[in-house]
């Protein structure tokens, strides 16, 4: 039976992981290896699964993620019916309309031409006209948006994972490792899904990097602030909100439910993982806590009470170009491994996770 190894356990190793051990996929045995960073991406993210109209225009995946979006209730209610789980689906996942709100009407319409394409535009994607419509003065309204509960959802993968055989493995992956699998024999293929990590350990392996990963990296280290009963001037149980910067330059996301609501950005771009300003990202997080809290039309904002509590994490990002998705074979030597790398997601990664193990197939 041919061994998969996968490097790195957020969102995109785990979907990739959980479409190669379904009971009519190929049969493979499956190792999942992490160090499970505390900065990583996927254990920092809100989730939200955003087609929003920017995508319209520059997005070369954006039908793929609408094929997602469209397979993601179906997807996760399978899941959670495999493993009998006690997450129910209203708990992990939320479907409706998603707002933008900005401080002129100028600067709203400002963007909605940037972003309102064409009615055949919609029409040959299978979209309503109203996907993308303004509202008052200060708002453009998104007609269907969804939102996932990031944590929940990677237990959930990692209890399909572990009742399905797949071994998790804490440790390392390096050079030493890799050596080890190359002078094995065994017929083993490594999927590196490290994220922001991806880029570092390639090299580190003396593999070349794939032409996609050589375009312009979009590398960011973004905080998400979370609590119960942060935001005032919202009592529904279901938020996908951005408040935009008088700029455009800047935005900040309110999204969640009544469980938790979350506060994102991409907050600060660095040049690697290993050097960022701990100070410049504070300043960036004042500033954006500081945007959360104004108030626009009818707009949810961050409350100000004193004694707020409210919880902060913080995870790499990354892009390559203007792509959203890296998924490649590497040319690695020996004769019985094959290396492929499934990385680049940026934000995108929860939003690609129902299809990219089938993509991933069709290459091994």
């Amino acid at each position: 039976m041919t061994k998969i190894i996968i490097v790195g356990s957020g969102i995109v190793g785990l979907s990739v992981a959980e479409f190669l051990s379904r009971k009519n996929s190929i049969p493979y045995q499956i190792e999942i290896i992490s160090n499970e960073h505390p900065h990583s991406g996927s254990y920092a993210a809100a989730a939200n699964l955003a087609t929003k109209g920017q995508l319209f225009a520059r997005d070369n995946h954006f039908n793929l993620k609408l094929q997602a979006k469209k397979n993601y209730f179906n997807w996760l209610s399978s899941l959670i019916t495999e493993v009998n789980s006690n997450i129910s689906i209203a708990r992990i996942y939320k479907n409706g309309c998603g707002v933008d709100y900005f401080t002129s009407q100028e600067n709203r319409d400002k963007h909605y031409a940037r972003v309102r394409q064409s009615d055949l535009d919609l029409k040959n994607r299978s979209l309503s006209l109203k996907s993308i419509v303004k509202e008052g003065n200060h708002k453009i309204i998104y007609e269907e948006e969804s939102w996932v509960n990031a944590s929940s959802l990677l237990a959930l993968l990692q209890e399909v994972l572990t009742h399905r055989g797949v071994k998790f493995f804490k440790s390392t992956f390096g050079y030493h490792e890799y050596q080890n699998i190359l002078q094995s024999n065994k017929n083993i293929k490594l999927i590196i899904c490290a994220g922001a990590w991806s880029k570092d350990l390639i090299a580190n392996l003396n593999l070349s990097l794939p032409e996609s990963m050589k375009k312009k990296q979009r590398l960011t280290l973004g905080s998400t602030f979370y609590g119960e009963n942060v935001l005032k001037n919202y009592n529904e149980n279901f938020i996908i909100h951005e408040i935009v910067s008088e700029n455009l330059k800047e935005k900040v996301t309110f999204s969640g439910n009544n469980d938790n609501y979350y506060i994102s950005s991409s907050t600060l771009k660095v040049e690697n993982v290993s050097d960022f300003d701990e100070n410049l990202l504070s300043k960036k997080n004042k500033n954006l806590l500081e945007l959360s809290k104004i108030n626009l039309a009818d707009s949810p904002f961050l409350s100000a009470d004193e004694n707020l509590k409210i919880s902060k994490r913080d995870g790499f990002r990354v892009g390559y170009g203007h792509s959203e998705i890296v998924l490649e074979k590497l040319n690695a030597p020996g004769v019985h491994m094959s290396v492929y790398v499934c990385a680049g997601a940026h934000k995108s990664g929860y939003l690609f996770a129902p299809v990219l193990g089938a993509m991933l197939q069709e290459m091994l």
